[in-house]
Formats: structure tokens, sequence, C-alpha cells
């Protein structure tokens, strides 16, 4: 099974900056206690709203699962739509060209 990378790329309301990164602070951590789980990077873009949520996992399988999960629902629960114009999913299969890179 291929690893993937998942990328919810967001656009955060003017100003609300602070405010968003924060509630990733806050938010209930769930993803370290799932099977299939790799990482996870908040990433803001320089000089601009955009920021990219990235998760990797094992498997496409273990993602879907993750979504199914309650733990899933429990760590968006709290979500302020507020604080967001518009997110875009982005799934990426990782391709190995590198033994050092893929290991």
């Amino acid at each position: 099974m291929a690893m993937i990378v998942v990328m919810n790329v967001v656009h955060v309301t003017d100003g609300r900056h602070a405010e968003f990164e924060a509630a990733f602070r806050r938010r209930e951590r769930h993803l370290h206690e799932q099977e299939g789980f790799a990482g996870f990077e908040l990433l803001r873009r320089d000089e601009s709203d955009e920021y990219a949520v990235v998760t990797r996992w094992e498997s496409h399988a273990a993602f879907e699962t993750w979504v199914g999960s309650d733990a899933f629902f429990a760590s968006h629960a709290e979500r302020d739509h507020t604080l967001t114009e518009r997110v875009e999913m982005r799934t990426y299969e990782v391709v190995p060209v590198d033994d050092e890179v893929a290991a």
C-alpha cells in the first residue's frame, strides 16, 4: 500500500490568522491515536491568507477510517467556520524516488 498525504488548503478570513493558529493549539488531539497516522504539520504561506493542514497516512484506508471515526468528529466539533473563507482538500500518493526518502 502506498503512503498518502492529505492537504487541506485553507484561506483564513482577513485579520484572523492568530485566532486560526490558536484554534489549532487548543483543539482536541486524536490524530496521534489513529492507526495508520504518520504525521501532521500546519503550514503558513509567506505573506498570504493561505495555510496548509497536512497529514500523512500509511494508506488511503487508514485516512478513510479516521474521517469516519468518532475521534474525527470530536476533533472538529469546536471548529469556528467564520475563521475560514474556503477550504480545498487535496490527496496525494507518495511516490518513492529515493530509497532513503521512501523508508
